[in-house]
């Protein structure tokens, strides 16, 4: 093949494959000119408290600065602040009475994309923006652990949690300017014009943006850290979906970058000598919701056959051989992830029809089981309708499953009700879905018996003592190593009680031009968290 190709599946891969993405340049680094990007998908506003969409977030990676920020390597550093607090350095504290105080310190002569001072009266605004039930409700997840925001004085920030919260950097990643909203004719709302065009403290300033068709990000001059090289970034956007896919084409010819394409676009762009391809890591899992109410699926025993009857190397093959196998709901290259997990349900069909014949369902005529009433094993999966992965992977279950005498019929449905109404209602069997890395969705939320929608996204309806004993030690535990432990010992329960079978990571394509310098995708920030670095020939 005559292209480059990045394959960024993990944690480790951005470690190695984003400090030196590319061989030396020759070039001597030039600044100025424009950028321009397709984006498979677009926003429908842009405020971090109401949209999280993976094309917002993007778009925010411009616009807004955070309190703390990952660098390459995902660890933490410092973004509007002096230093990341810490328990070593004094600025995390466990208070007697249970709470916890995280100290915050902003950099000197911050600045908003207008030339306001950003205070940490900015912060305290941002956590009400998240909390207030005027504004928003429910609110953020992980906000509304905190108590108190207190402001000490302009560039200092004391934050009060009601109990250990061990996540609290991942808080605070849009500051939202408090100036921008002391209007008495608009609320902090979803319909406010600062939604359209936001104010900011990142590295780009929106200029213009027609929704459906373009946007525009000029360089910001007052950005606090050095100046982005580039003068302006142009946005295109384009239609999703499996009908968008061999227009990918055309899209390259007038753009430098396309960002979130189907990994089915490889086909497509594969021999194109001006391109580098990076595969990309959503952070995102796939896998299948196992609804265990339904009678069927109540019994372990058809779960488990359901899982041994997968061959997740014949899935990746596929996807084109591009899909990096999943064993867990944590990334394998997670510090939560326990690398057991892998030891589970490896590909056994015939220990899946031995599991079926103990469960009561026997084989007969051309192979398909029938329980002792007569009736067959039949099961629904629901799917993203128009994800062409998920068309994929759809019917290579059907086919899977139809080797252990399971009938497993596909019904794709829109992306809006599945999400909606079928998980949350409990109104499916199996159902092809995503975990993701979002606060909205942490490990309690998803699998604690006190989470089954509405409180939460238990949408399995799972009911486990022990999963339930370790999610609020969990909760409680400040320790990293005990964390550790404690996620090791959920991901054997998980295993061993199966209410959900992941698959594959899910991966995106995204396309540059050779002569776009340091354009390094992130699995876990996406492709323009270091955008004020790009540059181009």
């Amino acid at each position: 093949m005559r292209h480059s190709i990045k394959f960024l599946s993990g944690l480790l891969a951005a470690a190695i494959c984003l400090g030196v993405p590319n061989a030396p340049s020759a070039q001597a680094l030039q600044r100025g000119g424009v950028l321009r990007i397709v984006s498979v998908g677009e926003p429908t506003l842009l405020n971090p408290v109401f949209e999280n969409s993976d094309a917002a977030r993007e778009l925010y990676n411009l616009i807004f600065s955070s309190l703390i920020r990952r660098n390459s390597q995902s660890q933490l550093e410092p973004d509007l602040l002096t230093v990341v607090p810490t328990y070593q350095n004094g600025m995390i504290r466990n208070l007697p009475n249970g709470e916890m105080e995280v100290t915050y310190t902003l950099r000197p002569h911050l600045l908003w994309h207008d030339g306001h001072p950003l205070t940490a009266e900015d912060v305290q605004f941002t956590w009400m923006a998240h909390t207030d039930p005027r504004f928003k409700y429910p609110p953020t997840p992980g906000y509304e652990q905190i108590r108190q925001v207190q402001v000490v004085d302009p560039q200092t920030i004391r934050v009060t949690f009601f109990e250990t919260y061990p996540e609290y950097y991942n808080l605070f990643q849009h500051i939202l300017p408090k100036h921008s909203f002391r209007s008495k004719y608009w609320d902090f709302a979803e319909d406010h014009p600062w939604n359209s065009h936001p104010v900011g403290s990142g590295p780009f300033v929106l200029k213009d943006w027609k929704k459906g068709e373009m946007a525009i990000f000029d360089a910001n001059p007052l950005y606090h850290r050095a100046k982005p090289n580039l003068d302006q970034i142009r946005y295109q956007f384009k239609e999703t979906g499996y009908r968008a896919i061999p227009g990918v084409v055309d899209w390259v010819q007038g753009a430098d970058i396309v960002q979130g394409m189907s990994i089915v676009s490889y086909d497509y762009l594969k021999e194109n000598p001006e391109l580098e391809l990076h595969l990309r890591n959503t952070g995102r899992i796939e896998h299948i919701e196992i609804n265990i109410k339904q009678p069927v699926l109540a019994d372990l025993r058809v779960r488990r056959a359901l899982a041994y009857a997968i061959d997740r190397k014949a899935i990746s093959e596929r996807l084109l051989g591009l899909a990096q196998p999943a064993w867990s709901d944590q990334p394998q290259d997670s510090w939560k992830y326990n690398e057991r997990s892998s030891s589970f349900y490896n590909f056994n069909p015939t220990h899946a029809a031995k599991l079926l014949n103990e469960a009561g369902w026997s084989p007969k005529g051309a192979g398909q089981r029938y329980n002792e009433n007569g009736e067959a094993l039949t099961l629904t999966l629901a799917m993203v309708n128009g994800n062409k992965s998920h068309q994929l992977v759809g019917s290579y279950l059907r086919d899977a499953f139809a080797q252990i005498g399971v009938k497993l019929e596909l019904k794709p449905v829109p992306e809006e009700m599945l999400i909606g109404e079928l998980l949350p209602g409990g109104h499916y069997e199996l159902a092809l879905s995503s975990w993701s890395s979002h606060p909205d969705e942490t490990s309690f939320k998803r699998w604690h018996s006190s989470q089954v929608p509405p409180k939460g996204n238990n949408f399995t309806r799972f009911v486990d003592y022990q999963a339930d004993s370790l999610l609020q030690s969990l909760e409680n535990a400040s320790d990293l190593n005990q964390q550790r432990r404690l996620y090791f010992q959920l991901a054997a329960v998980l295993s061993e009680r199966l209410p959900a079978i992941p698959l594959y990571h899910d991966t995106v394509l995204e396309a540059s031009k050779k002569k776009v310098h340091n354009y390094y995708p992130n699995p876990f920030m996406g492709a323009t968290w270091n955008s004020a670095n790009w540059w181009i020939e």
